[in-house]
């Protein structure tokens, strides 16, 4: 079968899509073992940093969502309510536009990015209820089901995603209890709905960043193989410290070993062994023509 070899020999590429290294051929040149501790750690770390950098724009985006909404409220609320909603859009908008300033200001550690999102998810929900509170209107309290999906979207800890669901859950089943509205079959099922989604979004996210770390831990492996490789390589390049009488080899840890092992062990270079014509008539004269010869 066909080879063909990268620098110096050391991986030979066969035209099934194997690769021999050193003697062992492997089905997948990158084939290694992910450490699980590891790969654990890089999810969380990638997941993080996916939160962190949106964390200024999400909350820029939600200010100016209610500054908007505070405008929409002065047109469309009751009259008898309807400065008490303006007035609560505006309250939202101004503290979310205040935390995009301090996140943009100050650096935001990983171990309270997750608590930061909850005390947001907390004002929408204080927001939303209240509203309901206002209106006496079933479908302002919609949001909460946004927040439940939401709390999949943003958070990178499950913990903090059930305490998440379940504060947003009790709240506004608290609420509704409290309330004279009409309580409804199909609120618990768009909220059983909500919680589903949030599980399903979390886990794509979480799935995507595994698979990215997979491949990140895959490569930083494989770069190591090969820089070891082409070291191994440059060691072939120079001088070998050789014995005039045995022919053994002198490597790094200053031990000797043949030189058939040697080359085997910093190459892809297998030796098999025959005699030349000499060496055959020297050793084994018994079998050899002489008179052919």
């Amino acid at each position: 079968m066909e080879d063909r070899t990268t620098k110096a020999g050391y991986a030979m590429e066969r035209l099934d899509g194997s690769v021999t290294q050193a003697g062992h051929v492997f089905d997948d040149p990158l084939e290694v073992v992910i450490d699980g501790v590891d790969l654990e750690q890089r999810v969380f770390a990638s997941l993080n940093a996916t939160l962190k950098d949106l964390m200024p724009l999400r909350t820029l985006l939600i200010g100016i969502t209610y500054a908007v909404l505070a405008i929409v409220n002065l047109v469309v609320v009751p009259s008898e309510s309807r400065m008490e909603g303006v007035l609560l859009a505006l309250a939202v908008s101004l503290v979310f536009l205040g935390l995009t300033v301090g996140y943009r200001l100050i650096p935001i550690a990983n171990a309270s990015a997750n608590a930061l999102s909850f005390v947001e998810i907390v004002i929408l929900q204080a927001d939303g209820l209240a509203f309901l509170l206002l209106t006496n209107d079933m479908m302002n309290s919609f949001g909460v089901y946004v927040l439940i999906i939401s709390a999949g979207i943003f958070l990178t800890n499950v913990r903090w995603i059930c305490v998440s669901v379940t504060m947003l859950c009790g709240s506004w089943l608290l609420l509704r209890s409290l309330t004279t509205l009409e309580f409804q079959g199909e609120e618990l099922l768009m909220m059983l709905s909500s919680i589903i989604s949030c599980a399903f979004f979390y886990y794509m996210r979480r799935r995507s960043a595994v698979r990215l770390c997979e491949n990140q831990i895959r490569q930083d492996i494989y770069q190591e193989r090969l820089e070891k490789a082409l070291r191994d390589i440059e060691t072939l390049s120079g001088l070998l410290p050789i014995c005039a009488g045995c022919k053994s080899i002198r490597d790094e840890q200053d031990s000797w070993s043949p030189i058939e092992d040697y080359v085997s062990s910093h190459s892809a270079i297998e030796f098999t062994h025959s005699f030349c014509p000499d060496c055959m008539v020297k050793f084994y004269p018994d079998y050899v023509d002489t008179t052919t010869s």
